[in-house]
Parts: structure tokens; sequence; C-alpha cells
């Protein structure tokens, strides 16, 4: 009997050290998995935030090609609307100057002309500065 006692307080002594070991081993084990859900959860905060810098870097490029084909566009507008002045002042001083009827008869033809040949070069700098805000180059 006292060796039954004996193997019994062996036998319970040998379970309580299993417990213990199961215990550590389950506790090492779950500090491996967080330590390896932590890394896991910072590599995907790093891709996420690479991913937002890359996003804010091409719409920064976007609005600057965007900004850079609308400059190029008034820049076109302005040119037509300086030649369309200097031109009135040319037409004012010509008319200024013109006295007889049959000089101010042509100068009437070649007003029409002018006329036509402006509206034709808006059209055209209507479509050029369409076509630069839509990206297609002529």
């Amino acid at each position: 009997e006292k060796m039954q006692a004996e193997r019994d307080k062996h036998k319970e002594a040998a379970n309580r050290e299993a417990r213990r070991r199961l215990e550590v081993c389950t506790r090492t084990i779950n500090r491996m998995l967080a330590a390896h859900l932590a890394e896991a959860f910072d590599s995907f905060v790093q891709i996420v935030a690479e991913r937002i810098h890359r996003r804010a870097v091409v719409d920064g490029v976007m609005r600057r090609m965007k900004y850079r084909q609308l400059a190029a566009a008034f820049d076109c507008y302005s040119g037509v609307v300086e030649q369309t002045m200097a031109g009135r002042e040319i037409i004012v001083k010509v008319i200024s100057r013109m006295h007889k009827a049959k000089q101010f008869a042509a100068f009437e033809n070649w007003l029409e002309c002018i006329e036509m040949c402006r509206e034709e070069t808006r059209k055209k700098g209507e479509e050029l500065t369409m076509q630069r805000m839509s990206g297609v180059e002529p």
C-alpha cells in the first residue's frame, strides 16, 4: 500500500509536470502566433501606406499634366486674340485712310474675306483647344 501511495504520488507529480509543460508550450506557441500575426499586420499596413502614397503621386502627376495641357490651350487662345486685336487696329488705320468709293468697295470685299478667314481660324483654334484638353495631340 505504501508503494501504491508512492506510485500515485509520483504519477500525480508526473501529471502536474506534464500539464505545466503543456501550458508552457501553449503560451510559447500563442506568443509565436501573436508575433507572426503582428508581423503580418505590420506588413499589410506598410503595403496600404505605399499604395496610398503611389496613388497620391500619380494624382499629382496627372493634375500637372492636365494643367499643362490647359495652359497650352489657353496660350493658343491668347495668341488668336492678340492676332485679332492687331488685325482690328490695322483695319481702323486703313479705313481712316480710305477716301474713294471704289477703294471702300474693295475694302468691304476684303473685310468679308477676312471674316471668313477669321471664322476658319476660330474653328481651327476651337478644334485644337478641344484636342489638347482631351489629351489628343494634333
